[in-house]
C-alpha cells in the first residue's frame, strides 16, 4: 500500500530562509534611509552657512563699494588711503560718512575666527557678522587694497579672502571664498 502525502506549502526551513532573507533587506534598506537622512540635514545645514557666508561677502562687498578712502588696519584717523598686499582689518569712510569726522570711519576685521564690522572708527566692534560654526583662518584671509592713492589714474579696489573651516558636529569641512571689489566712484 502506497501512502499518498500532499506537499503543498513551504517546509518550516524555507519560511525562516525567507523571513531572514526579508528582515536582512528591510534592514539595509531602513539604514539607507537613515543614512540618507543624516547625509540631507547635514548637507542642508552647511547650505545655510554657505548663505550666510555669502551673505556676508555681498555685505562687506556692497559697503565697500559705495565707500572711500581705504585703509589697511585702523590707523585712525584715515589721513591718506593706502596700499596694502594683505591685512586682516580694512578702515574706509562710509559713502554717508563725513571724511572730516574721524569717528564715522567704518571697520571690517578678521579676530578670533570672526569677521566683525564697527561703524564707530573700531571703538567697538558689537557686530559679529559670521556665524559661530564658521572658523576664519587669519593667515590665509584677509583684505588686499590697490590704486587707493589719490590721483594716481587708478581704480581703487579691494581683494577680500576669506578662508577656513565650517565645524558641524566635530567635522571640518573647508571653505574659500574670494572677491574683488572697486570703488564706484573714482573721482572724490
Amino acid at each position: 500500500m502506497k501512502l499518498k502525502t500532499n506537499q503543498s506549502g513551504f517546509s518550516l526551513i524555507e519560511m525562516m530562509v525567507s523571513v531572514a532573507i526579508f528582515s536582512l533587506v528591510i534592514t539595509i534598506g531602513g539604514a539607507a534611509v537613515l543614512n540618507q537622512n543624516a547625509t540631507f540635514k547635514k548637507t542642508q545645514h552647511l547650505r545655510e552657512i554657505n548663505d550666510n557666508l555669502a551673505f556676508v561677502m555681498e555685505e562687506i562687498s556692497r559697503h565697500l563699494r559705495l565707500g572711500s578712502n581705504y585703509n589697511c588696519g585702523s590707523s585712525l584717523p584715515i589721513e591718506e588711503p593706502n596700499d596694502c598686499l594683505s591685512d586682516a582689518e580694512i578702515t574706509f569712510e562710509h559713502v554717508f560718512g563725513n571724511p572730516d569726522n574721524s569717528n564715522d570711519q567704518w571697520v571690517y576685521r578678521i579676530n578670533n575666527g570672526q569677521i566683525q564690522k564697527s561703524k564707530n572708527s573700531g571703538s567697538n566692534f558689537p557686530l559679529d557678522l559670521t556665524p559661530v560654526e564658521v572658523e576664519i583662518d587669519p593667515d590665509i584671509s584677509g583684505f588686499s587694497v590697490f590704486g587707493s592713492e589719490p590721483n594716481n589714474g587708478f581704480q581703487p579696489r579691494v581683494l577680500i579672502r576669506l578662508a577656513g573651516v565650517i565645524n558641524y558636529k566635530g567635522q571640518p569641512t573647508p571653505f574659500s571664498l574670494q572677491t574683488t571689489v572697486s570703488q564706484r566712484s573714482i573721482f572724490e
